[in-house]
């Protein structure tokens, strides 16, 4: 298993997600379906914290204090670039906090929420091509190198 394996399947996660709710934000269904898509973004959301969390408390942190110069800069980059994504999600969640909201201002609310999931989108797949190689790279360059030691 590579160490990026589990990031990449909650990013498909949080993508098919994404995309259940983004069909769900089309007319005529919508804004009559604003409570169900009210409950399909709490799911995201939580799924978004428990995500972050791992990415924010491990992945970023050690690839940020790699000796490689090159895996600092590109994990530095993108944690500057998209560190905010998530917060911005959490903000729209409490923003947009109830389904009379939703429904009052429908098409401000599915713009607003169709671009964060663009952001989101160019996130997960820059971290997809740009930073999860190079963790997967360490982990099995740190795997050979245990490997190496225990002989």
């Amino acid at each position: 298993m590579l160490p990026s394996d589990r990031f990449r399947r909650q990013h498909e996660e949080l993508f098919l997600l994404a995309r259940e709710i983004d069909a769900a934000l089309e007319a005529p269904a919508f804004p009559g379906n604003a409570r169900a898509v009210r409950r399909m973004m709490a799911r995201l959301k939580g799924k978004l914290l428990v995500h972050s969390s791992m990415e924010n408390e491990a992945l970023y942190p050690h690839l940020l204090q790699h000796t490689d110069s090159h895996i600092r800069a590109v994990a530095q980059r993108l944690f500057d670039e998209f560190g905010s994504i998530y917060d911005v999600l959490a903000q729209h969640h409490s923003q947009w906090n109830t389904v009379e909201l939703i429904e009052a201002s429908s098409s401000a609310y599915a713009r607003d929420t169709r671009a964060i999931f663009e952001r989101l989108k160019v996130r997960m797949d820059r971290e997809n091509s740009e930073l999860y190689p190079l963790a997967d790279r360490e982990g099995a360059l740190a795997a050979e190198e245990n490997s190496r030691a225990s002989r």
